[in-house]
């Protein structure tokens, strides 16, 4: 979060699990304590949902701050009046609702509608609490065909949420486990001399005339 005030103030969120209160907590008491002189304080409207920020002076939030949808910005300037300002969107602290496991070298058979893109080899939904296992196994044995004419000795694995954000597991422990069925087009090799057909399988020749 970028605000512009006495200065340009830069605020970065500690990491962790928030609800909309325990949020509005720490803003307010990072605000308290690091820049006291502009009297900075966040409040939230319970019915809407939004947060409203006021200050002893008039004050901008900038189209740099990243935090759009956890505290209800819009990603234009905004600016305060009467040193008050109520962000336009309510706050969002749910996190990522779907983990996408993509596969940047390859693209699928089918196209992925949500994500509108051929990499996505599957959508996990986020149906757990804060802190909660995400756990999930492909019970209904689909299986995703990938095109490709490429011989890979590694694959590149990337995990965004459904707006495609690199996620960021904190340092938490994660697995993952994958069946791979690779399927090669048999391509003989057919020589033709005259009448005479040559059809060679798998190194071992068979000759009709």
């Amino acid at each position: 979060m970028t605000i512009t005030t006495i200065g340009t103030i830069s605020i970065t969120i500690t990491t962790g699990n928030y609800n909309a209160t325990s949020l509005i907590n720490w803003l307010n008491s990072y605000f308290a304590t690091t820049y006291p002189a502009i009297s900075m304080t966040f409040t939230l409207n319970s019915s809407t949902g939004k947060i409203t920020m006021t200050a002893n002076q008039s004050f901008s939030v900038l189209t740099t701050s990243t935090c759009i949808r956890v505290l209800g910005l819009s990603g234009d300037t905004l600016t305060s009046t009467s040193n008050a300002l109520i962000l336009p969107n309510p706050c969002d602290t749910s996190g990522p609702r779907t983990i996408l496991i993509k596969l940047p070298d390859f693209q699928s058979n089918s196209f992925n509608v949500t994500n509108r893109d051929v990499l996505t080899f599957k959508s996990i939904p986020i149906v757990v609490p804060p802190f909660g296992l995400i756990y999930y196994q492909n019970v209904d044995n689909s299986e995703m065909v990938i095109k490709t004419t490429m011989d890979k000795n590694s694959i590149e694995i990337l995990l965004t949420d459904e707006n495609n954000n690199v996620l960021n597991f904190n340092g938490i422990d994660w697995t993952m486990a994958f069946e791979v069925k690779n399927y090669k087009r048999y391509s003989p090799q057919i020589n033709y001399s005259s009448s005479l057909e040559t059809f060679v399988p798998d190194e071992t020749t068979y000759n009709e005339v």
